[in-house]
């Protein structure tokens, strides 16, 4: 072959390889399209096949709505609150009497005006206002548990069932330092919810919220648990709540919060937000909780704690390290005067680690042991004093509750008041005639002090003809009253001295 001959040949060659690589370019995408496309048809399938667990999810979820269906009731109510010059409930302006507080209840409340009067009416006077709350049947005559806040200070409570029934309800028992209230309306043959064990509950377990929002009644909202163990919200004086992302607004009060099995685990009592409506974080009483309470208000009328008599902190690091102790546990800053802590033998920088069988985390912990153990008991105790560990044995005191149908309520807390020390103004009042005295820093007005007409800023000088110089001296001279009878305080009001009586009777 000579060299021309070759030559002639190239650009032969050179188009069949062009041709053949624009014939492959155009047939590849082609290719390329049925290979990507099978395998989005290959996962296709799978979605659908994993659709199943899906719709097992959702037909779960339908499931428990149709199971507490017939046991969760819308709850009307109408109370007289006091009037708040200035201050309207949900007015269009924002002018919310709970608008600079992240962490407010949910109690949905009607019936707030607008008023014009001269000055010489301003003076603050009871006003009718309507509410709405929820509430869950616990027995099949027609006991209801729900919120204290829901009924607390009712004229009239309405309860609607879910086949649209409607019976007036009776107020038979309230725990203000839970937030739980029993309510009966005369009906038989109700469904009684099923519940739970609230200590099984997890971080991230599905839940239902069951309500009436905004008086939506027989709502349902999911969520998840976010945490458990909530405590120091300042919401009631036991915190233990569940805390939810499950949309609960206001008219939730009361109503269940519901797990996938279809057992009530606590009670919706409260959201934290700026705005009056969900942001999110809602909080439930957990049911173990609300059962004790229920039937000690159901079989005795009143709720009973036990009670230590101490005064205690949390034993961090930053107290433990001076003393080259190690933190954990719960440090005694006082026992008080003729309490069971002072008779076991319990002492001021004692750090108690056990009670009973329980170790404790915090003094959280130990409050709420404490007050679920039955007054009376016995329980060993274990602390450690300097560098040894000490075994002692506590003959627990009672701490009688707030609970309205209680026959022998004693101690401070009943009264519904906050003390505090003297303001430096109070104590110049009293001058060198009368030194001994505690301030009244707040007044509940659903409680005994509000009936009787004492108000913040009053110092309460005397309980009876026992003078009173601290809020310890103050409570051991209450606990040896009797609010059935009556008790007479002794009070300082803007620079003079009177008389009020606090007690049970009307």
């Amino acid at each position: 072959m000579t060299h021309k001959t070759l030559k002639q040949r190239v650009p032969i060659a050179t188009l069949f390889i062009a041709a053949t690589v624009v014939a492959v370019a155009l047939t590849v995408p082609g290719i390329l399209g049925r290979l990507s496309y099978a395998r989005e048809a290959g996962e296709a399938l799978t979605a659908r096949s994993e659709l199943l667990s899906v719709q097992d999810l959702s037909k779960g979820f339908a499931t428990v709505a149709r199971a507490l269906r017939p046991s969760v009731v819308h709850i009307a109510v109408e109370k007289n609150v006091p009037s708040q010059r200035g201050k309207v409930p949900g007015a269009p302006d924002g002018l919310d009497l709970f608008r600079d507080s992240p962490l407010r209840d949910f109690f949905g409340e009607r019936g707030w005006r607008f008023e014009r009067r001269t000055p010489q009416e301003r003076q603050p006077r009871p006003r009718r206002t309507s509410g709405l709350g929820t509430g869950v049947i616990i027995r099949e005559d027609g006991h209801i548990v729900t919120n204290n806040h829901v009924v607390s200070g009712a004229n009239r409570v309405l309860v609607k069932l879910s086949d649209g029934r409607e019976f007036e309800g009776k107020v038979v028992g309230t725990d203000p330092e839970t937030d739980v209230a029993v309510v009966k309306i005369d009906a038989e043959n109700l469904v009684a919810a099923q519940f739970g064990n609230s200590e099984n509950a997890e971080v991230g377990e599905w839940v239902l919220a069951f309500g009436s929002p905004f008086g939506l009644a027989a709502s349902v909202t999911s969520g998840i648990i976010s945490a458990t163990g909530r405590h120091d919200l300042s919401l009631t004086d036991y915190e233990d709540f569940i805390q939810t992302d499950a949309a609960i607004n206001p008219g939730n009060s009361g109503g269940p919060l519901v797990n996938t099995r279809g057992e009530v685990i606590g009670i919706n009592t409260a959201i934290a937000t700026r705005i009056g409506q969900n942001a999110g974080v809602g909080f439930a009483i957990p049911i173990n909780m609300v059962r004790r309470i229920t039937d000690q208000l159901l079989e005795g009328g009143v709720v009973s704690r036990g009670w230590l008599g101490v005064a205690i902190q949390d034993y961090t690091e930053a107290l433990a390290r001076p003393v080259g102790d190690k933190s954990g546990g719960v440090l005694v800053s006082d026992a008080l005067a003729d309490s069971p802590a002072r008779a076991a033998g319990i002492q001021p920088a004692d750090v108690l680690l056990r009670w009973g069988d329980e170790s404790l985390r915090d003094s959280h912990h130990l409050r709420h042991v404490v007050a679920q153990t039955a007054p009376d008991s016995k329980i060993e105790v274990t602390l450690r004093r300097g560098s040894a560990e000490k075994t002692l044995t506590v003959a627990v005191g009672t701490r009688e509750g707030k609970g309205k149908v209680s026959p022998t309520l004693k101690g401070q807390d009943n009264l519904g008041l906050t003390l505090q020390k003297l303001t430096p103004r109070q104590l110049a009042e009293l001058g060198d005639s009368l030194g001994a005295a505690v301030a009244v820093r707040e007044v509940d007005p659903d409680g005994l002090a509000a009936r009787a007409g004492l108000r913040p800023g009053d110092a309460i000088l005397k309980v009876g003809t026992t003078a009173v110089g601290s809020v310890a001296a103050f409570r051991e001279a209450l606990h040896e009253s009797d609010l059935e009878r009556g008790v007479r305080l002794w009070i300082l009001r803007d620079g003079v001295r009177h008389f009020v009586v606090v007690g049970n009777r009307d």
